[in-house]
């Protein structure tokens, strides 16, 4: 992805593995049917390497007063919930969230 002279590229998130699966923090492509290109996550097979499915986490409302890489907001953070169920989530907004691993809900939680 080329990033805009405006702003720096998104720091790279650690990968959470927890049970044979990689969740994995995506920044190529935009997600289909939309500009979006942060907010995105994808579940891994470690064995394989087989993408097992994406989610988008948030949406991002695009203003249009800049290019769409300058308005984009990006996972800063991840890591697995004490109880092994959920990924817990933070982006560059300040914006948390939680990903069910099991049924792939997403819940804002500010």
């Amino acid at each position: 992805m080329k990033f805009n002279a405006r702003r720096l590229a998104p720091k790279e998130v650690a990968p959470v593995v927890f049970a044979g699966v990689r969740y994995d923090v995506l920044l190529e492509g935009a997600y289909p049917g939309t500009k979006q290109h942060g907010g995105r996550l994808a579940a891994v097979d470690e064995k394989s390497g087989a993408r097992l499915w994406e989610v988008l986490v948030y949406r991002v409302d695009f203003a249009g007063k800049f290019e769409s890489d300058v308005e984009d907001v990006y996972i800063k953070s991840m890591e697995l919930a004490p109880d092994n169920t959920k990924l817990l989530i933070r982006n560059g907004k300040h914006q948390n969230f939680e990903l069910d691993l099991h049924s792939r809900e997403v819940r804002a939680l500010d």
